[in-house]
Formats: structure tokens, C-alpha cells, sequence
């Protein structure tokens, strides 16, 4: 599979003159469509992708809490989202957070 390109977008926010940048997972061949899609193709990865654009980051231990989870069930789900570019995964010192690393998804066909 062919690493989806990440590109860097710019827009404004709220309030004058302040700047976001955020970033779009362009998804350029029919290869990258499918993995796109497989990696979206459960409700659990769907969840945890909705549950960071509204809250940020969190713990695998707090997913797996919230979904009502067992860790190692979340923790094979966060990758596969991991491997597609989707999410993160920072280290804080003591704990890893799961972060998401897009904005938005743009298909170009």
C-alpha cells in the first residue's frame, strides 16, 4: 500500500488575524481509497475518531473506558488508524495519547 500524502492546510480561525493550521489527508489512487476505506469500515474506529475531534487527545485506557473496551481490543483498533496516518500517538512523559492528526479528507480522483 502507497502511504497517503499529508499536506498542510491554512485558514482562518476565530477572532482577527489569527491563524490555523490544520491538516487534510489527501487520498490520490484507488489503493489509498480502499485502505481509507477499510480503516473507516468499523463503527469502533468511526467512534474513536469522532470521540478525539470533539475531545483532543486521550488514553488508550480512557478509550477503552468510554467505548466500553477492553485495552487491547482499542489499542489494535488505534493502530490500524495509526498505519493509515489518521492518528498519533504522543508521548507525554508518563502516559501515550492518542491524538488526531488530520482535519479533514480530500479524495482526488
Amino acid at each position: 500500500m502507497a502511504k497517503s500524502s499529508i499536506e498542510l492546510s491554512r485558514w482562518k480561525t476565530r477572532g482577527p488575524g489569527k491563524r490555523f493550521y490544520g491538516r487534510k489527508l489527501v487520498v490520490r489512487s484507488p489503493s489509498e481509497i480502499v485502505e481509507l476505506s477499510k480503516a473507516l469500515s468499523t463503527e469502533t474506529r468511526i467512534s474513536i475518531l469522532k470521540y478525539l475531534s470533539r475531545y483532543g487527545s486521550t488514553s488508550i485506557s480512557e478509550l477503552a473506558k468510554v467505548l466500553n473496551m477492553t485495552i487491547s481490543n482499542v489499542s489494535i483498533q488505534v493502530r490500524i488508524l495509526k498505519n493509515m496516518g489518521l492518528v498519533d500517538i504522543v508521548d507525554d512523559g508518563y502516559k501515550k495519547n492518542i491524538v488526531l492528526k488530520i482535519d479533514k479528507i480530500i479524495l482526488v480522483f
